[in-house]
Order: structure tokens, then sequence, then C-alpha cells
């Protein structure tokens, strides 16, 4: 659907996993240029999201986003989880989310956003089993790049 409303901006792409008999939905900004944005939609009740409130979700060019902070602990969860991955095709997945939490730490004016507000204790956004495990991962990912650590000490996150 969304690719038949917006194919100049958004177009699939078949899974790279072995055996995949999926698409991956991704988004070129422009048509100049060869960089695209893999898209993820996702639904309540996997990988710890939650029902959200429509309070909590943003629009960013017409499109409903996640609140960052619970965005940051799921691209968190992703590098933990390819991290602990026995398949070769997901463990090799860890640099890419590294990266990705690497550049969302790096959106500094929404990162002072998130420090201000702490939303960490919003149980509609963060369930106590998904902050919990969420804690272990902060604590695991700081001690492996040190150049995370000021970040998530100042998110509210010993390190």
């Amino acid at each position: 659907m969304i690719v038949t409303h917006d194919p100049i901006h958004f177009f699939s792409v078949p899974g790279r996993a072995p055996g995949a008999t999926y698409c991956v939905l991704r988004y070129r900004p422009s048509l100049t240029t060869t960089q695209f944005i893999k898209v993820d939609i996702l639904l309540p009740g996997t990988l710890h999201l939650p029902a959200l409130h429509p309070s909590h979700i943003a629009c960013i060019s017409g499109f409903p986003v996640i609140p960052f902070a619970l965005l940051l602990l799921q691209k968190l969860q992703a590098y933990d989880d390819h991290w602990n991955a026995q398949e070769r095709h997901h463990f090799v997945r860890w640099k890419k989310d590294r990266d990705d939490v690497q550049a969302l730490m790096g959106l500094h004016d929404i990162v002072g956003q998130t420090i201000r507000e702490l939303p960490w204790g919003d149980a509609t956004v963060f369930s106590d089993e998904f902050l919990a495990l969420s804690v272990q991962r902060v604590a695991k990912f700081a001690g492996r790049f040190e150049w995370s650590r000021a970040t998530w000490k100042a998110l509210g996150f010993k390190v």
C-alpha cells in the first residue's frame, strides 16, 4: 500500500536472510541519491513494543514515528539480539545496529530533550521487563563502547 501510494520514494526488495520469503521496505529521500532508509513497520506486542496512545506518536513528513527514547532502546535491543545471535546472518548485523545507536546519540537536540524529560518511568511506553532488560543492555553496550558512556549517563542510566 505504501509503495503503491508513493513509488518514487518507497520501494521493496527481497529479504536477504537465507530462505527469506518477505520483502524489505525502503525509503529513498530523493531521486538523485542512492542512499535509502530501511523502514520497519512494527506492531504492539512484538519486541516489547507497547500499544502507544496517539499522543505518544509524532508525525514527521506525514509518517507516524515512535518516541525517540523508545526508538533508542529498541535499536539497542536489536544490537544486543544480533550480538548474541547464533546464526551468522543475524550476528553480522550488530555493527549496523551499533552504528545506528551512535547516529541516534548524535542527534544532540533530541537527545538533549530526552535528557531533560527522562521518560523511563512512563509505564505506558516502557514495561518493567523492557526497562530492566534495557538497563542491562546499556551497561553492556557502555562497557564495550566507551564513546557512549557519557550519553547513557546523561540519559539517567548507570554505566
